[in-house]
């Protein structure tokens, strides 16, 4: 069973794999553990800074916490407002599955996390409408 820095770490591989099969040129932020930067892409000569979350389906649904994790923090809730100078997108791997999520912060409003729902038909937030990145 790998630890959560393991999976989080596989997960940024994952997302960083994605981009560069579409030919996104990709950076990883490889400085500071703490960083709310994952990685860097550069679309149309727009530069787009995401962070990367590592999760499992349960139920047929995966959800998107936004909690901060990082030393120093009690595990509180993210702040979208803070995360607005530095976050565009969330990238949820769901190891489970195999998908990427690609989350824009203007769809996250000020809450604790958003789930996914994977079955087909589903009338909440369908995981299909978030598998292409909306600047793409």
């Amino acid at each position: 069973m790998l630890n959560t820095k393991t999976k989080g770490g596989f997960g940024v591989c994952k997302v960083s794999e994605r981009f560069m099969r579409l030919g996104v040129p990709v950076f990883a932020e490889l400085f500071c553990d703490s960083s709310e930067v994952d990685l860097i892409v550069i679309v149309s000569e727009k530069t787009y800074k995401i962070q990367v979350r590592t999760t499992s389906s349960k139920d047929n649904k995966a959800e998107l916490r936004l909690q901060r994790t990082t030393p120093g923090t009690r595990n509180t809730a993210c702040k979208v407002r803070g995360f607005s100078d530095v976050i565009d997108l969330f990238a949820l791997y769901v190891e489970d599955k195999d998908v990427i999520l690609f989350i824009n912060k203007a769809d996250i409003n000020q809450r604790r996390g958003i789930t996914f729902d994977f079955s087909e038909g589903s009338k909440s937030r369908n995981a299909k409408d978030y598998m292409v990145p909306k600047f793409m």
